[in-house]
């Protein structure tokens, strides 16, 4: 898998150089995966989590049927650099 490591100016702006797009892309139609690094701010991530791990703690100590933790639908918990990322976009758009 292709690792590309974003830029802070790059993850703050949403906007990946001409260089990036061009290694994504060709890692996309080689692959079909690749990591973009620094893509997703770590206050989101760590947001949700602390989150998650809150739910699975409640989901554990639940009696009945198996329960999956999934993510939660629902604001405060919708995060645009995880939803809506520009650099994703751009990139499974080219």
């Amino acid at each position: 898998m292709k690792h590309i490591k974003i830029s802070d100016q790059e993850s703050r702006s949403g906007i990946m150089s001409k260089e990036h797009v061009e290694e994504a892309v060709v890692s996309m139609h080689r692959n079909g995966v690749l990591a973009l690094h620094n893509a997703v701010s770590t206050a989101s991530i760590d947001r949700l989590y602390a989150k998650m791990l809150e739910d699975a703690e409640q989901v554990k100590s639940e009696e009945g049927a198996y329960r999956p933790v999934v993510p939660p639908p629902k604001r405060p918990w919708l995060f645009k650099d995880i939803l809506f990322n520009e650099m994703v976009i751009t990139v499974t758009h080219a």
